[in-house]
């Protein structure tokens, strides 16, 4: 499905199918980690936001066949999904974009389908297999976004935008 788009990558919203921030999408718009990232997080979709939108791009790293997951769209447009930050006291790390091919393999990702959902894992590098995952809240209309090794609230669905 997202492997045979002509322009190479595939447009999407990547929302939260279960648990903390079910229903919520995916988006980097605010929190700056430093001058060179800002940390992501889950939020209620609204009209006409376009913090939501993001490309798929397969790639092939060291003949592992992946995905490149980068913001479309407005703030933080071109920036990658990655997690490299030390682990936090319950074993999660704080996922974050920054800028592209910084450090190709930790920008890597598997997109792994589970039922009619996906589960979002580190492909390669630091933090290998750990999945994408929302728990803990950020204010009341919004959920840090992280990975684990846990593989509770792991659910995600991808929907295709164009």
């Amino acid at each position: 499905l997202l492997t045979n788009h002509p322009k190479g990558s595939t447009l999407v919203r990547i929302k939260k199918a279960s648990g903390a921030g079910a229903g919520f999408y995916l988006a980097a718009h605010g929190d700056k980690r430093n001058e060179h990232s800002t940390w992501t997080l889950v939020h209620r979709a609204r009209p006409g936001d376009q913090d939501e939108y993001w490309n798929v791009v397969p790639w092939t790293e060291g003949g592992v066949s992946c995905f490149k997951i980068e913001k479309a769209r407005h703030r933080n447009y071109t920036m990658m999904l990655t997690a490299h930050a030390d682990k936090k006291p319950n074993q999660s790390v704080r996922t974050l974009v920054h800028r592209a091919n910084h450090n190709v393999p930790d920008e890597l990702w598997d997109i792994v389908p589970v039922g009619d959902k996906v589960k979002i894992v580190k492909a390669l590098n630091r933090n290998k297999g750990m999945a994408l995952v929302s728990s803990e809240g950020r204010n009341g209309g919004s959920f840090w976004v992280d990975i684990s090794s846990v593989d509770e609230d792991c659910a995600w669905e991808i929907e295709i935008c164009g």
